[in-house]
């Protein structure tokens, strides 16, 4: 079973799939999942949830460092480890893509997509942390504008 995210094939064969299909599309989606949220949740789908779960488990772990609980006996900068953590996921995404692919499958494209996801979706995530002009609403949009885009490229050519 493939690690990666491939779009399924659709076929239109059948009159009640694909009336089935508009009318699903045209209802609004459920309250929790309306707004920046569902945006957030398409565009992590384009990254491996091993490295999703790494680097917010990662940046949790990171402000503790701060606490007295260390033993290093100075003051830790922790912005230099939000952002080595950052480049860290920043640039294993694509090799990890590489790593989890299949034979006879495309790869390259879906590991640039999921390059730029990432940066995208750490930017809406972890924004504040990393950069002193992020702003919440700037994230949002580069969400929706992201999932539009990425919306049109096909991962199972």
């Amino acid at each position: 079973m493939s690690r990666l995210f491939y779009e399924t094939q659709r076929t239109t064969s059948d009159d009640d799939e694909v009336f089935g299909d508009a009318q699903a599309a045209a209802s609004p989606p459920p309250k929790g999942e309306r707004g920046a949220r569902s945006y957030l949740e398409k565009v992590s789908k384009l990254i491996p949830a091993e490295l999703v779960a790494g680097y917010l488990t990662i940046f949790g772990l990171i402000p503790t460092m701060a606490s007295g609980d260390n033993d290093t006996g100075g003051d830790i900068n922790l912005y230099y480890w939000f952002i080595g953590s950052y480049i860290l996921f920043q640039v294993f995404t694509p090799i990890y893509i590489y790593l989890q692919r299949e034979a006879n499958r495309p790869w390259v494209v879906h590991a640039v997509l999921s390059f730029l996801a990432f940066a995208v979706w750490a930017f809406a995530t972890t924004g504040k942390e990393l950069v002193e002009w992020y702003n919440a609403g700037m994230a949002s949009i580069f969400l929706v504008v992201f999932s539009l885009i990425s919306g049109v490229v096909k991962l199972n050519k």
